[in-house]
This record gives structure tokens, C-alpha cells and sequence, in this order.
């Protein structure tokens, strides 16, 4: 049987954290119905640094490398010149593109 943790907020500082079992398994923010550990509907935000041990997928529930996206590119970003470099695949041609600026 799933145990669900509910976050009741109280103010924008503080919240009641409530649950039905001390060994709940699952827990939800924005969700009633958690169906992972952690289960979050809505933006996620971190102002620190985040460490990954398995793999991470963007577009895909099942990434098998340590890094997967799933159709899109992805992007660099250089703050020193402002200048932002695309990488990704065309299927169509069959190629693989390296873009300084999207151009």
C-alpha cells in the first residue's frame, strides 16, 4: 500500500508536514498521488549545487547514459561573451550540428 506525506502551507514561511505512516514510502508536492519517491508537479528550484548518482533523462523516463536528452539540443552558455552555442541532431540529414548563437 502506498504512504502518502502531505505538506499543508501555512504561510510563506513555514508548513505542517502530515502523514499516515512514519515509513511512508512516497512523496508528493503539488500532488496528493505521489507515484515516486519524490514526486513534483510544477518548477523545481535550487540555489545550490545538485549531485545525480544514476542517470538523468530530459524528455525520456528511461535515460541509459549518465546524461540523456531526448529530442532537443542542447545549449552552452557563456557569460563572458554572451554568446550561447546549440548542439544537437538533424534525423532528417543525418547529421550532427554544432551552432555558435543558433545561426
Amino acid at each position: 500500500m502506498k504512504k502518502i506525506i502531505r505538506f499543508t502551507f501555512i504561510t510563506l514561511s513555514s508548513f505542517i508536514i502530515s502523514h499516515t505512516s512514519t515509513t511512508a514510502q512516497f512523496v508528493g508536492i503539488g500532488t496528493t498521488t505521489p507515484d515516486y519517491k519524490l514526486d513534483v508537479d510544477g518548477s523545481i528550484r535550487s540555489t545550490s549545487n545538485g549531485y545525480f548518482a544514476g542517470y538523468v533523462g530530459i524528455g525520456t523516463l528511461t535515460p541509459g547514459y549518465k546524461l540523456q536528452v531526448n529530442n532537443g539540443s542542447l545549449a552552452f552558455y557563456n557569460s563572458a561573451d554572451a554568446k550561447t552555442w546549440l548542439v544537437n541532431y538533424n534525423s532528417t540529414g543525418n547529421y550532427f550540428n554544432l551552432l555558435e548563437d543558433n545561426s
